[in-house]
Parts: structure tokens; sequence; C-alpha cells
């Protein structure tokens, strides 16, 4: 439950916007972390209300307002309730 009590879902289910070459999703972060995983291309992750909690694969969690992510780099991140927009 969110802090303005709206349920908060099991997984991130953002609007999705695309565009020729990329794509932004907006939305609230699941209830989980999210486990680690990597994607083909740099992502852009921004909190619009608080911060994220990033880490690599064995690393410590890092409190971040957003980070980028570089192609192919494993990571995993805590938005739990956040409204988060990835890039």
């Amino acid at each position: 439950m969110t802090a303005s009590g709206r349920p908060t879902p099991d997984r991130w289910l953002p609007r999705v916007y695309f565009w020729d070459g990329g794509f932004m999703g907006i939305g609230r972060g699941p209830e989980q972390p999210v486990a680690a995983h990597a994607h083909h291309a740099f992502v852009i992750s921004i909190s619009l209300e608080n911060t994220i909690a990033f880490s690599e694969p064995g690393g410590a969690w890092q409190e971040l307002q957003g980070a980028v992510v570089r192609a192919d780099q494993p990571h995993a991140f805590d938005a739990r309730g956040q409204l988060i927009a990835v890039i």
C-alpha cells in the first residue's frame, strides 16, 4: 500500500510510451525488490517521489534519486510503491 492508500502492484505495471528508437515507462514500483537482470540497452531510472535502491549482484544497496545503468549491466532495484520513470 502506498502512502496515499493506493494498492502497490506485485509487479511493475507502467504506462508505456514508445517512439522510434526508445521508450519510457512510468508507474509505481512493485511490492518487492526486482531481482538482478540486465537490458541490452542503457536505461535511465528516476524516482519521481523519493529514492530507489539499486544494487549490482553481490553488491551493497545504494539509495539514489536515479541512475543510469549501462547496457548489459546486471542490476537489481527496489522502488516499492514509489512513482518511477524508466527511459
